[in-house]
């Protein structure tokens, strides 16, 4: 059981609640966007929507590859704001590098590499049980003009054919080689795996069970399993699971609707989707 061990006579009279990360990289709370795939299932803005929110946070924002805004378009819409790219090393090599070499382009500040996807979760079932019903479905904006096009309107089995169960820390190397970006591994819940991922030069590590979605029954990212025997930066992915149905509650809530159109076709479009994000990171 895990409890708070307040401390007293700290001499708390200026207190912040800033962080810095990475060396250089400043955020105004220990609190980011950690990448999520298809931000336009829910809402028409997409990523755009939700960096905006994080710059307006000071804070971070992590991209994922499967975004429906392109690396490029985040980055036009938020010049600004502190970006991180999220890619895992797909069995096309010469992809995953042509995704990094964008990301580096566009002004992405680090690499956040999914380490916990060797084969694909159970990602059928879960939307089965959730119950879920999109609205529309836009392309993978990132894919599009890619040797993985053909992925890119998520149909025909998903991504697993993306996926390459033979990587292994040889290649976390590899992916070093190719950018100067620091590279933020992400998955990790044991000692044993963040040592390797010290061994091999990743600049941090992002404790991580998948949201539950590659392989039920692992310990919460609030354990300390991977930490515990390192002097090292750590974050933790923390989310939160919310039907689709309660979000147009939740929108609602917190005022962030737009005047109605008549033209309406969906009610994403009568959404302003930055307040939401920073609904979800102040409120």
């Amino acid at each position: 059981r895990l409890r708070l061990r307040p401390r007293v006579l700290r001499g708390v009279a200026q207190r912040s609640t800033e962080v810095t990360l990475l060396g250089d990289q400043k955020l105004s709370l220990p609190v980011g966007i950690s990448p999520t795939a298809a931000h336009g299932d829910v809402h028409t803005d997409g990523e755009v929507a939700t960096a905006k929110a994080a710059r307006d946070a000071k804070t971070v924002m992590v991209l994922s590859t499967f975004s429906h805004t392109s690396i490029e378009d985040v980055r036009s819409a938020v010049p600004d704001g502190l970006l991180w790219f999220q890619t895992s090393i797909y069995g096309d090599r010469d992809f995953t590098r042509h995704l990094v070499e964008r990301a580096e382009r566009a002004g992405y500040k680090a690499l956040l590499l999914t380490v916990d996807m060797a084969v694909p979760g159970r990602w059928k079932e879960k939307r089965i049980t959730a119950a879920t019903s999109l609205i529309h479905r836009p392309k993978m904006a990132n894919l599009l003009g890619t040797s993985m096009d053909h992925y890119a309107d998520r149909r025909g089995g998903g991504y697993a054919g993306m996926i390459d169960a033979s990587v292994t820390w040889d290649d976390v190397t590899w992916l070093k080689g190719i950018s100067k970006l620091p590279v933020v591994a992400k998955g990790i819940l044991t000692a044993e795996d963040a040592e390797e991922a010290i061994k091999h030069g990743v600049s941090a590590i992002l404790v991580s069970n998948h949201g539950g979605r590659q392989l039920d029954g692992l310990p919460s990212t609030v354990c300390p399993t991977a930490a515990a025997r390192y002097t090292f930066f750590f974050l933790a992915n923390a989310g939160i699971a919310i039907p689709l149905w309660h979000f147009s509650l939740y929108f609602e809530k917190f005022h962030a609707l737009r005047p109605q159109k008549s033209d309406d076709s969906s009610w994403c479009d009568q959404i302003s989707a930055p307040p939401l994000c920073r609904c979800f990171l102040f409120r």
